[in-house]
C-alpha cells in the first residue's frame, strides 16, 4: 500500500509539472468567466444596464437578459401552504391515484381562475395508504376564501345548446320575426321558379349557404343524420329531379335537387343480454365468477326466444340500464362495437339469437332485429335562411342544463379505436344516466353537447348519432396526455373525492419581508466573518479561500436560480451553513499545506501534496452530509426539503470550488513566489530552522477519563430527557398557532387569556413575541373557528385605531403530526445506518487491526453523545422557558448527524493514512499522532462553521432562532466528541481486541 501512495504522489507531481503557465492562465480565465457568468445570472439588472449602454453606443441590438428574481417561498413572500387529505375509502384502489390527480387538476384551475394566483403549486403525494393534495398559494391575501373555494367537491355537468329565449318576444319583435320569415319564404319561392330553368344560376343569385354557393349548391352526399328533412325528400325522387315544393328545416327553406345515389353504411339493429363476471372490464358490481357466468349464459340460451328476449334481458342482464332498455342497442355500424361482438352480430340472420359470445365485458346473447344498408344521396340546394326567437332575443347562456351530471357517470377512461388506432375517451353511465344520455343524444344529433367542470368547458363533442347503450366515446385527435387529462377531469366529477384540510400555514407579507431581510443580513455577516477569519489566520492562502468563496457563493446562487430552487427561510439557513462547510475544505487543504511546508518541502510541491492528501477527507466528510440531505428530502416536509436541497447544492459546489477553483488560483499565484515561499504562507520555515514538531498532547493516554466523563454527561442528558422530555410544537403534537401584531397597544397576556376564555377556548397558551406581537397556541382549529377568533379579537381590541394584523397562522391535524413523528425517527435511524455503511466502505483498506465497520459504529457512538446533549438542552429550555421543538429541530439533529461526523472522519482519515504508511505496531500511538496532526484542523473547521451559525442565531430572526441554537450546540459538541470520544474509543477497542 505504501508503494501505491508513493506512485500516486509522483503521478500528481508529474501532472502539476506538465501544466504550463499558459494552461494555468487559461484555467484562471475560465474561473473568472464562471464568476462573471454566475453574477450575470444572479444580478441580471446590472448586466442589462451594460447591454443598454453598449446598444446605445453601437446600435448592434444585443438582447436583454431575463430579469426575473429568485423563486421565494411562502415564508419569505407571504402566502398560504395547505395540505388536504383525500377521502378515497369509497373508491376502488386501482382508481384512487387517478381520482386524486383529477382533484389536483380541479384545485389548480380553481385557484388560478377564482383566486387569480399566477403561480400556484398544487401537487399530490402518497403517505402510506393516504393520499394528500398539497397547495401553495404565494401572495394570496384571503386564505379563508381560498379554503372555501378549494374544499368544494368538483361539479361535472352535461349541457346542450340553449335555444330558448330568456323572455317572451314583444309584439314588435314578433312582427319583426314574422316579417323576416315571410320574406325568406317569398325569396325561396322565387328561387324555386328560377331553378326549374337554371338551377346553377339560381344558386348564385339566391342561396345564403356560403359553403355551397361557389359549387352549384352541392352539399355532398347526405344521410338521415346530417340532413334528415332533405334526406326524407331525396328518398322519394330520382336523380336529376328538382323538388316541386320547398323543404323546411331548422336552417330555413331549401330548394333541392337530387344529383346522385350510392350505398351508404350498413346498419344492424340488435338487443343483447350481458352477464359480466369478476375480472371483466367495467364490471363494477360482479355477481358471478367466470364459471358461474358461463353456466348462467348457457341457461339463458336455452330459455331465450324472440318473444321473451326483452323480458329475459330486463330480468337478468348485468348491463347498466338494462331494466329500462330491455337490452336494446339500437342501430349501429361497423367499428362501433368490439370486434368479437360485431363479427357475430353482422353475420347473424335477422330474427335469430346467437350462441354465447365472449368479449372483454363478459358473455353475451345477441338477438338481431334488423339489417339494412342505408342509401346516401348527393344533393344540391338553394337556402333561404329563417330566424327563430333566439335570433331576436339571444339566450343569456350558450348552454342549458340537461339533468345529466357527474352523479350518473360511472367511469371515464382512455381507450383506443381498434380500427384507426386513434386515442379516445370512453364514457359509461349508470342506469339513470343511460336513460338521460339516450334522450340527450337523440334530440341533439349533429349538434354539440358541452361537458363542463366547475362551470368551465372541458370538452364540446358533436353528437353523430343517438347513443342508447349508455356507452360513448369522445374523439377528436387527442394526444395520449390530452386524453388522460380529459378522463381525469371527467372522473373528478364522476367520482367525487372529498378533501379535508389537515394542515395549514399562512404567513403575512410583512412577516415574510422581515424574514427575508434578516436572513439576507445574516448571510452577509456570516460570509464576511468567515472571510476575515481565513485571511487573518491563513494569510495569503486565506485570500485565495476568500476568492474561492466568492465564486462559490455566486455559483450556488446562480444554480438556485437556473434550477428553479424555491428559496425558503430554511433554504437560506442551509445556504448560510454551507458557507461554513465550503470553507472546511479549504481549511483541510491549508492545514495540510502547513504540515508539508514544515516538513521542508518546496512551496509548489507542498501545495500539490496538500490537495492530493486532503481529497479523501474532503470527499468522505461531504458524502456523509449528502446522506443526511437525501433522507431530509425523503421526510417530505417543505421546511425540511428547502433546507436539504440548498445544503446539498452547497456541499456539491463547495467540493468543486475547493478542489478546482482554489487549486487553480493557488497554482497561478504560488508560481509568483520562490520555491521555499515566505511569511505569507502559514507553515513557512526559515532555511536555518529545523522542522517544527507536531504537538504531542497525550489524548489516548487518558482515554478512560475522556470516555468516562463523556459517558457520564450522556447519562445525565438521557436522564434529563427521560424525566422532563421535549415539549412538542404543533408539528408533532398537532394543533394551531396564531401570531398577531398590534399597531398601537398590545393587550396584556391576562387580557388575551380572558378573551380566549370568553370564547371557550381551553388549553390556550399565550406568549409575547417581539415588541408588539403575540403568539397563541390552541388545540386544532377549523378555518371557521380561526375566522371566528379573529373577528372577536378585532372587535374587542381594535379601539382607537389599534389595528390587529395576522402575521402567521398554522394548523396541523393529528394524522399529519403522527406521520411527521414516524418519518423524523425513521430519517434519524436511516442517516445513522447510511453513515456506518459509508465509513465502513471508505475504510475497507484498513480493516486491521480494527474492522472497518467499527470506525462507522464508533462515529455513531460519538454522534449519540452529540444528539443527547442537544436534546437535553432543549428539554431544559422546554421545562423552564416553554421552548418547543418542531420540524426545524429534527432538521438540526439530522444536520448534526451528517456534519458533526466530519471532524471524526478527518481524524480517522489521518489514522488510516498513518496506518498505511507506518503500520499498526502501536495502534494507540498512531491514533494519538493522528489526533495531534489534525487538532488545529478540527478546531478551525468547527470555528468556520460556527461563525455563520452565530450570525444566523443573532441576526436571522426569531423564526429560525431555535434551529440555529440546536446546530450550534450539536456542531460544537461534534468537535469535542471527535477528539475525546471517537478517537479514544477507537484505541480502546483495539486494546480490548488484543487482550482477547
Amino acid at each position: 500500500m505504501t508503494i501505491k501512495l508513493i506512485m500516486a504522489n509522483k503521478y500528481h507531481q508529474a501532472v502539476a509539472k506538465n501544466l504550463t503557465r499558459s494552461t494555468i492562465r487559461w484555467r484562471v480565465a475560465g474561473v473568472a468567466i464562471l464568476l462573471v457568468a454566475s453574477l450575470t445570472v444572479v444580478l441580471p439588472n446590472y448586466a442589462n444596464s451594460g447591454i443598454n449602454w453598449i446598444n446605445s453606443k453601437t446600435n448592434i441590438g444585443l438582447p436583454q437578459l431575463p430579469a426575473g428574481g429568485f423563486n421565494l417561498g411562502l415564508d419569505l413572500q407571504g402566502g398560504a401552504h395547505l395540505i388536504y387529505e383525500a377521502k378515497t375509502d369509497n373508491i376502488a384502489a386501482a382508481d384512487r391515484a387517478d381520482s386524486v390527480e383529477g382533484v389536483r387538476d380541479v384545485i389548480e384551475r380553481r385557484v388560478r381562475g377564482g383566486l387569480g394566483v399566477a403561480e400556484p403549486l398544487v401537487q399530490t403525494t402518497r403517505v402510506g395508504e393516504t393520499y394528500r393534495v398539497i397547495v401553495e398559494l404565494p401572495g394570496v391575501k384571503d386564505v379563508n376564501q381560498a379554503i372555501q373555494m378549494i374544499g368544494g367537491t368538483p361539479v361535472l355537468e352535461f349541457k346542450e345548446e340553449n335555444n330558448e329565449p330568456p323572455r317572451p318576444l314583444t309584439a314588435t319583435e314578433q312582427k319583426e320575426l314574422k316579417d323576416f320569415n315571410t320574406a325568406a319564404k317569398k325569396k325561396a319561392n322565387e328561387a324555386l321558379v328560377a331553378a326549374k330553368t337554371d338551377f346553377a344560376g339560381a344558386v348564385t343569385k339566391y342561396t345564403e349557404d356560403d359553403r355551397s354557393k361557389n359549387n352549384g349548391g352541392d352539399i355532398g352526399f347526405i344521410d338521415s343524420r346530417t340532413f334528415p328533412e332533405i334526406f326524407a325528400w331525396a328518398k322519394t325522387v330520382k336523380d336529376g329531379e328538382i323538388g316541386k315544393n320547398l323543404v323546411e328545416s331548422a336552417e330555413g327553406y331549401s330548394v333541392v335537387k337530387r344529383v346522385a345515389e350510392k350505398d351508404g353504411e350498413r346498419y344492424v339493429s340488435a338487443s343483447h343480454i350481458l352477464i359480466c363476471f369478476l375480472g371483466a372490464e367495467r364490471c363494477d358490481n360482479p355477481q358471478y365468477t367466470r364459471d358461474q357466468a358461463t353456466a348462467k349464459i348457457a341457461e339463458l340460451k336455452t330459455k331465450a326466444t324472440p318473444q321473451n328476449f326483452a323480458q329475459l334481458a330486463r330480468e337478468n342482464s348485468t348491463e347498466p340500464g338494462a331494466a329500462d332498455r330491455e337490452g336494446d342497442l339500437g342501430k349501429f355500424k361497423k367499428g362501433e362495437m368490439v370486434p368479437a361482438f360485431e363479427a357475430v352480430a353482422f353475420d347473424l340472420p335477422v330474427g335469430t339469437i346467437s350462441e354465447p359470445v365472449e368479449t372483454q365485458f363478459g358473455f353475451h346473447l345477441i338477438y338481431k332485429t334488423n339489417d339494412e344498408t342505408e342509401k346516401q344521396y348527393q344533393v344540391s340546394r338553394i337556402l333561404a335562411r329563417t330566424k327563430t326567437e333566439i335570433d331576436i332575443v339571444p339566450p343569456v347562456s350558450q348552454w342549458k342544463p340537461t339533468g345529466l351530471s357527474g352523479k350518473q357517470l360511472a367511469r371515464a377512461e382512455v381507450t383506443e379505436d381498434y380500427q384507426t388506432g386513434q386515442v379516445q375517451v370512453s364514457l359509461n353511465f349508470d342506469d339513470e344516466g343511460v336513460k338521460l344520455f339516450s334522450e340527450i343524444t337523440t334530440r341533439n344529433v349533429g349538434k354539440p353537447v358541452a361537458i363542463l367542470l366547475d362551470g368551465e368547458e372541458i370538452s364540446v363533442p358533436t353528437v353523430n348519432e343517438p347513443i342508447l347503450s349508455g356507452s360513448a366515446v369522445i374523439s377528436g385527435g387527442f394526444t395520449l396526455m390530452e386524453a388522460k387529462l380529459l378522463a381525469q377531469r371527467l372522473n373528478s366529477g364522476a367520482l367525487p373525492v372529498p378533501v379535508e384540510l389537515v394542515s395549514q400555514q399562512s404567513v403575512g407579507a410583512t412577516l415574510g419581508f422581515d424574514s427575508l431581510n434578516k436572513s439576507f443580513k445574516a448571510g452577509l455577516i456570516g460570509l464576511a466573518v468567515v472571510i476575515l477569519f481565513m485571511i487573518l489566520y491563513y494569510r495569503l492562502s486565506g485570500i485565495l479561500a476568500a476568492l474561492s468563496l466568492a465564486v462559490y457563493a455566486a455559483l450556488s446562487l446562480a444554480i438556485f436560480k437556473l434550477v428553479g430552487v424555491t428559496l425558503t427561510l430554511s433554504g437560506i439557513a442551509g445556504f448560510v451553513l454551507s458557507i461554513g462547510m465550503a470553507v472546511d475544505a479549504n481549511v483541510l487543504v491549508f492545514e495540510r499545506l502547513k504540515e508539508e511546508l514544515r516538513l521542508g518541502k518546496s512551496l509548489k510541491s507542498a501545495m500539490e501534496e496538500a490537495f492530493v492528501r486532503a481529497w479523501t477527507s474532503i470527499r468522505d466528510s461531504n458524502i456523509t452530509g449528502l446522506i443526511s440531505c437525501v433522507f431530509m428530502v425523503w421526510m417530505g416536509v417543505g421546511f425540511v426539503q428547502g433546507f436539504a436541497v440548498t445544503l446539498a447544492i452547497g456541499i456539491l459546489v463547495s467540493m468543486f470550488s475547493a478542489v478546482i477553483i482554489t487549486r487553480t488560483l493557488a497554482r497561478w499565484i504560488f508560481s509568483w513566489f520562490k520555491e521555499d515561499g515566505n511569511w505569507l504562507f502559514l507553515g513557512h520555515l526559515k532555511k536555518d530552522a529545523s522542522a517544527k514538531s507536531v504537538t504531542n498532547i497525550p489524548f489516548i493516554k487518558y482515554s478512560w477519563i475522556w470516555v468516562g466523563f463523556s459517558g457520564l454527561v450522556a447519562l445525565v442528558c438521557l436522564a434529563i430527557t427521560v424525566m422532563w422530555g421535549l415539549k412538542p410544537g404543533i408539528d408533532f403534537a398537532g394543533g394551531s398557532l396564531l401570531e398577531l401584531n398590534f399597531t398601537k397597544n398590545r393587550p396584556t397576556l391576562e387580557q388575551m387569556r380572558g378573551a380566549f376564555d370568553e370564547l371557550e377556548l381551553k388549553n390556550t397558551i399565550v406568549q409575547n413575541a417581539g415588541e408588539s406581537g403575540l403568539i397563541a397556541r390552541f388545540n386544532f382549529l377549523t378555518e371557521e373557528q380561526h375566522q371566528f377568533i379573529l373577528k372577536n379579537l378585532r372587535e374587542k381590541f381594535s379601539a382607537d385605531g389599534n389595528e390587529i394584523r395576522e402575521e402567521r397562522f398554522e394548523t396541523v391535524g393529528a394524522s399529519v403530526s403522527s406521520q411527521l413523528r414516524k418519518r423524523a425517527l425513521g430519517a434519524i435511524i436511516l442517516v445513522s445506518l447510511g453513515i456506518i455503511f459509508y465509513i465502513a466502505y471508505a475504510f475497507r483498506k484498513v480493516s486491521r487491526p480494527v474492522a472497518s465497520w467499527k470506525y462507522g459504529a464508533l462515529a455513531i457512538v460519538a454522534l449519540i453523545h452529540d444528539l443527547l446533549l442537544v436534546i437535553a438542552v432543549f428539554a431544559v429550555l422546554g421545562k423552564y422557558f416553554g421552548t418547543e421543538v418542531d420540524v426545524g429541530f429534527v432538521v438540526a439533529l439530522l444536520t448534526v448527524l451528517g456534519y458533526s461526523v466530519n471532524d471524526t472522519i478527518v481524524v480517522f482519515d489521518r489514522v488510516r493514512e498513518n496506518l498505511l504508511r507506518r503500520g499498526s505496531d502501536d495502534f494507540g500511538a498512531v491514533v494519538n499522532f493522528g489526533l495531534n496532526q489534525t487538532l488545529m484542523r478540527s478546531i478551525n473547521t468547527t470555528l468556520t462553521t460556527l461563525l455563520p451559525l452565530f450570525a444566523l442565531y443573532f441576526a436571522g430572526g426569531d423564526t429560525i432562532h431555535n434551529f440555529s441554537l440546536a446546530l450550534l450546540i450539536g456542531i460544537a459538541s461534534g468537535a469535542y466528541s471527535s477528539i475525546f470520544i471517537a478517537s479514544p474509543l477507537l484505541a480502546l477497542v483495539e486494546k480490548w481486541q488484543r487482550r482477547g
